[in-house]
């Protein structure tokens, strides 16, 4: 090594100190340990999405029975109503017949 800490002829500039590799050592451990901290928070972060949007999901395939059993009865009713009133109708047509058959 030459004079002012460098490393003659390869030019890779001022070499380290001990204490200063040992302090890049602690921040670098420092750093990862923030970054694993990051990974299990977006982790979490990440099922928790999942697991809304699966219950979303779900809600929609609730919702959507549900109006589909809701557009079932509706139809239903109106299926019964329409039959009824077609009977009113029919009898209202025998009544009229009967009333207008002259009488013998």
């Amino acid at each position: 090594m030459g004079r002012h800490g460098h490393v003659r002829g390869f030019g890779l500039g001022r070499t380290r100190s001990r204490a200063s590799v040992g302090a890049l050592v602690k921040e670098f451990a420092y750093v990862k340990e923030q970054l694993a901290s990051v990974n299990r928070q977006l982790e979490k972060q990440r099922k928790e999405l999942e697991e809304m949007a699966l219950q979303k999901q779900r809600m929609q395939e609730e919702m959507q029975e549900w109006m589909e059993e809701q557009l079932m009865k509706m139809k239903d009713e109106m299926t019964q109503q329409l039959q009824q009133h077609m009977q009113q109708f029919q009898q209202r047509l025998r009544l009229m017949k009967i009333q207008l058959k002259p009488k013998e």
